[in-house]
């Protein structure tokens, strides 16, 4: 286990504590040290990358059953016409030892990859839970405006990124300067 490893995650455990009550009145997640400690991390990457207060990243979190692979979604304001879209993925390891050594896995990346697909289709119907609803309905609606979403997907883990094979598979879809994907 590298150091950096061992770092982010005592800061997640002390976030999954911390913001436990959060998690359980929002996310409904109680009394699940594993998923509370995946939520924290998903938390803490939305935060970091965003630049957002503690309770902007958690009105993003989408944890839960029906997520649609979603564990967090951020909808930025409309400036020319445009908003930006980022949705979060997060796979987090709990055995450290193994941390280290694991990539983004590539169903994780297929499932995006759908999930981008039906997100931005007005005509799909989905089985979401209400948060991933919510933000889908608000999506939408900026689109019926004639909003043009730029969309980011952030795959975030703590090992490694994502094998070449998991690479063919984005940039076969072709979605063009519309949607970025990193790591």
């Amino acid at each position: 286990m590298s150091i950096n490893i061992g770092i982010i995650d005592q800061r997640v455990r002390k976030l999954a504590v911390d913001l436990a009550g959060e998690f359980e009145t929002r996310l409904n997640i109680k009394n699940d040290e594993v998923k509370q400690r995946s939520t924290a991390f998903v938390f803490l990457v939305v935060k970091t990358v965003l630049e957002l207060s503690d309770e902007e990243a958690l009105d993003c979190l989408t944890e839960g059953g029906n997520d649609f692979g979603l564990d967090a979604v951020h909808i930025g304001d409309v400036e020319d016409g445009e908003f930006v879209v980022t949705l979060f993925q997060g796979k987090y390891t709990h055995n450290l030892d193994k941390a280290g050594a694991s990539n983004f896995p590539e169903n994780a990346i297929v499932r995006m990859i759908g999930t981008i697909r039906h997100l931005f289709d007005p005509d799909a119907v989905l089985d979401v839970n209400n948060a991933v609803k919510k933000r889908m309905e608000e999506i939408r609606s900026l689109v019926r405006d004639g909003n043009l979403p730029q969309v980011q997907v952030i795959l975030c883990n703590n090992g490694l990124a994502w094998h070449e094979s998991s690479q063919k598979l984005i940039d076969v879809e072709k979605f063009g300067d519309q949607v970025v994907c990193g790591t």
